[in-house]
């Protein structure tokens, strides 16, 4: 495809329809095929895709200004200040203000307020009908991301940017990202018009509410926006505006929820199913005793964690991290040009049979005393772009899949897994994922 680069498909349109098609299993036929890495296409655009460790390590130990910002628009659909869009200093900079309230004492408040969210929307599942598990941990996630993000209370106002964020995913799809012919405004009905009008919607809620909390006596709130909007300069003057808390904010919901609930979905399905695991997991829940400590103890416990960490595995919701090359690389003896994107996949890393001895297998024991490198297990993203909302992710994971354990009469009402297919950018499982059964509660 390109001078120094690997051998991969040569048609883009038939490139991408593969991937669409059998996103789990077609970019594992082309490293068969062609190698690691190896040429393949995003849109239109050229990219250079590996799964292989040490050609990974070097995607991610390379310097912030080995990269640019990739040449797919997505600063119309996440923001012109989102975090993915940046790059270089400004992206480093908006991280460590990030970090700075995620990552600073957020566990210790947000295990307690999981546990209670989750056991009170797992109380109105239905009962004895066999419905999808997926819709139901995705209003799970959203009411958590609500309430620990956004400091949504009200139901009203929760239920507002639920029926807005849906309509977003309704206007928004992996066509929008990957065919750029489709971001044009063609009138009120084309696609791009009605993901900007659905979009705006999703905006004016956030901005509404960061205006909310700016005019917040201080201390008055402790979720993530109220602290995003309390962070100052050193003379005082607020740390980020009103765009870059939003834009911040409209990538934790969009990445966020529907990540996570699709990745407790793929737990819930592998837990189930594959025997032994629930077993083990009820046992070593059972000595975890109820209190104001619960939360905390819970998500010490090792087999728990050993679940959500091989679901992430065997099943990774974003399948790839993609960078365009600001200058030239050497990666695995490959010349790239200054320019070319290049993709590090996370599915054909974590099927690497040589990290992970039979792969396909939902084996939770490999993560029983053992650390994976970062270029070796990122479901969350690698090196500078490792999503900030990641710890929280796993606490969600694991509490909640802690939660339905503990869920008495809830069974799958079949065994057979679910297709991985494409929602937006994500991959989630099909019809709503693995169908669950809970018995009817005794009178």
């Amino acid at each position: 495809m390109t001078a120094g680069g690997p051998a991969g498909a040569r048609c883009w349109f038939a490139a991408n329809l593969g991937w669409l098609r059998d996103p789990a299993g077609y970019h594992a036929g082309q490293r068969r095929r062609f190698g690691d890495p190896f040429s393949t296409w995003l849109g239109r655009l050229p990219l250079v895709l590996t799964g292989r460790p040490e050609a990974l390590r070097t995607l991610f130990a390379a310097p912030l200004a080995a990269y640019a910002p990739v040449g797919v628009d997505m600063a119309a659909m996440l923001g012109e200040q989102a975090l993915p869009v940046l790059e270089g200093e400004a992206h480093l900079a908006l991280r460590r203000r990030i970090n700075a309230v995620l990552l600073e004492g957020e566990a210790a408040a947000a295990g307690p307020a999981i546990l209670a969210i989750a056991r009170a929307e797992v109380a109105t599942w239905p009962r004895g009908q066999a419905v999808p598990a997926e819709p139901l941990l995705r209003r799970l996630s959203f009411a958590v991301i609500m309430r620990l993000v956004f400091g949504v209370v009200a139901p009203e106002r929760a239920e507002a940017y639920r029926a807005a964020f849906a309509r977003l995913g309704r206007r928004s799809g992996i066509g929008l990202v990957l065919l750029p012919a489709l971001r044009r405004d063609l009138g009120r009905w084309s696609p791009w018009r009605r993901f900007l009008a659905a979009r705006d919607a999703v905006h004016a809620l956030i901005e509404a509410d960061v205006a909310e909390a700016r005019a917040a006596p201080p201390g008055a709130r402790f979720d993530t926006l109220a602290r995003l909007a309390a962070l100052r300069e050193p003379d005082g003057r607020a740390a980020l505006g009103d765009a870059a808390i939003r834009d911040t904010l409209m990538v934790l919901l969009s990445a966020g929820h529907e990540s996570t609930a699709a990745a407790m979905a793929w737990t819930l399905q592998h837990c189930w199913t594959t025997p032994g695991v629930l077993e083990r997991l009820r046992a070593e829940l059972g000595a975890v005793p109820a209190g104001p400590d619960e939360a905390a103890a819970l998500l010490r416990q090792p087999w728990l964690e050993a679940c959500a960490r091989e679901a992430l595995r065997i099943a990774p919701v974003a399948p790839m991290m993609v960078r365009q090359l600001a200058r030239p690389m050497s990666l695995a003896g490959h010349e790239l040009p200054a320019g070319m994107l290049v993709g590090a996949s996370a599915e054909l890393a974590h099927a690497d049979p040589a990290v992970f001895p039979a792969p396909d297998r939902f084996r939770p024991e490999r993560f029983l005393g053992a650390r994976f490198r970062a270029h070796e297990f990122f479901p969350f993203g690698g090196g500078r772009r490792l999503c900030p909302g990641a710890r929280l992710a796993l606490d969600e994971i694991r509490l909640v899949l802690a939660v339905l354990a503990r869920t008495p009469g809830l069974a799958l009402a079949d065994r057979r897994p679910p297709r991985r297919v494409f929602r937006g950018p994500l991959l989630a499982p099909a019809r709503g994922g693995p169908r669950i059964l809970l018995q009817e509660q005794e009178a």
